[in-house]
């Protein structure tokens, strides 16, 4: 896949949704926001053809790190709990992010929607789990159930914006 590829799905999308112009920068980033939850994060790389996604999920409390700790390596054990995804943790800050690098050799706009809408849900679950486990609540979905569900394909998208 081309850049003109990536620029081509990214300007499908912003038909989808109601944003004519989304196009990615010079640098082939494109920010999104969802639900004005979840900022998605989308990087091309022309040398590798790959499209990378990544979000933040929350900042861990120093007093939660051995309660949330355990389930995020669990979550990524065989990419278990995250729909495919890698969750990692910064050592200093303690912020969690989600992400995901997807080959687009063979991507069309059904894939890339499809691709786009699984891992807003995984990221979406996990900020909510995280901030469950943050507040001293049970975990509102069993994360592995709802991570390897398949995105549902058709042009329903959450509130994007730019």
């Amino acid at each position: 896949m081309s850049v003109e590829n990536y620029k081509q799905l990214l300007s499908e999308l912003g038909q989808a949704v109601g944003l004519p112009d989304l196009a990615p920068d010079k640098d082939n980033y494109c920010c999104l926001g969802f639900d004005d939850k979840i900022i998605t994060h989308l990087q091309y790389s022309d040398t590798n053809q790959v499209l990378m996604l990544f979000a933040q999920l929350g900042v861990i409390d120093e007093d939660k790190v051995n309660d949330i700790y355990p389930r995020l390596l669990k979550a990524n054990l065989f990419w278990q709990g995250t729909g495919g995804a890698t969750i990692g943790v910064d050592d200093e800050t303690r912020e969690v992010l989600i992400s995901y690098q997807a080959p687009m050799q063979f991507m069309d706009f059904l894939k890339f929607q499809e691709l786009l809408e699984g891992f807003i849900n995984t990221a979406e679950l996990w900020i909510n789990t995280l901030e469950a486990v943050q507040h001293g609540e049970g975990i509102p979905i069993s994360p592995k159930k709802s991570a390897k569900s398949s995105p549902a394909s058709g042009n329903d998208f959450p509130n994007i914006r730019p």
